[in-house]
């Protein structure tokens, strides 16, 4: 959770796996990832928005790529 202009935000991101392999869109598996963003108030409720893919365009989630022991 963050706060964007005082009012508080807070968001999901998730990396989908099959078979140890990391699951995308947009042509970039490796450089997407699905997030979520709360709506309403934290305090009297709110719902999760739709799942939005998005592109990872600095490379931050690149480590991502699998997951388990290697």
């Amino acid at each position: 959770m963050e706060l964007i202009d005082g009012e508080p935000r807070a968001s999901v991101s998730l990396f989908l796996y099959s078979r140890n392999r990391r699951l995308g869109q947009m042509g970039d598996r490796n450089g997407s990832f699905l997030e979520l963003v709360y709506e309403g108030s934290l305090e009297h409720g709110g719902r999760w928005g739709t799942p939005v893919w998005l592109r990872d365009d600095f490379g931050e989630y690149l480590a991502y790529e699998s997951y388990g022991d290697r």
